[in-house]
């Protein structure tokens, strides 16, 4: 804004009273080209002052326009930052449910596997028991067998002289028969005597050896039936 300040012209009586004749004059003369100076001055600051007040007419409508339009796009970008913060908020509302529920399931399945596995530690300790069992049943089947055999081939020994010593006998029975129907020669009753004392002691041995036979088939039995219940238990 301009401000103009107009003093009130002065006569020119009121200027100097003591001027006359041909000065008087050139006072009037200087003092209308001053007013002349002066209106044109003022229409000039009129005309500028107008102008200027039209501009700021103008910049105030174009302000105005501007806040209008400025008032309204904040109101749309509050609208549309509200309407973007009630779908976030239901956006996060729906993925803290999801975690949830993820989270729910997740210490599900963590409790199910910790189960299992302790589950599976048991089965397999028991499973190693099981085994270290089996591996002395089958250490003790081994070993049975391994005197189960050493029996069997004993029994066999046992059985072979027997049949040894009983061919033995019966040549001798054979030969006391036939040499010692008559003893009456002193030699041939000396003989006999021998024969006969060889046939007693081969008899006694057979004797022997059929009760050792005897015993060692009752331990090959007992030591049989022992490997059949191992075996038994083994497979259970």
């Amino acid at each position: 804004f301009f401000f103009f300040f107009f003093f009130k012209q002065k006569t020119a009586y009121e200027i100097l009273s003591g001027l006359v004749g041909s000065e008087m004059c050139i006072r009037d003369r200087d003092i209308a080209a001053a007013k002349k100076k002066g209106a044109k001055e003022k229409a000039d600051l009129e005309a500028k002052l107008k102008a200027a007040l039209a501009e700021v007419k103008k910049v105030k409508t174009s302000l105005e326009t501007e806040k209008k339009n400025y008032v309204k796009l904040d109101k749309e970008v509050k609208d549309y930052t509200a309407k973007e913060k009630a779908k976030l908020e239901k956006d996060l509302a729906v993925e803290r449910k999801k975690r949830t529920t993820y989270e729910a399931l997740m210490k599900k399945k963590m409790s199910d596997c910790a189960k299992r596995l302790k589950d599976l530690k048991k089965k397999i300790s028991a499973a190693k028991e099981t085994f270290a069992k089996k591996t002395e049943e089958i250490a003790e089947l081994e070993d049975l067998e391994r005197q189960r055999v050493a029996m069997k081939e004993e029994l066999s020994d046992l059985e072979a002289q027997i049949m040894k010593f009983d061919s033995d006998a019966k040549m001798l029975k054979n030969t006391i028969d036939t040499t010692c129907a008559d003893e009456s020669d002193e030699s041939v009753a000396t003989q006999c005597k021998d024969y006969k004392t060889q046939y007693s002691d081969i008899t006694s041995k057979i004797g022997e050896l059929k009760k050792k036979v005897q015993s060692t088939k009752d331990a090959y039995f007992k030591l049989q039936k022992a490997l059949i219940d191992c075996v038994s238990q083994f497979t259970t």
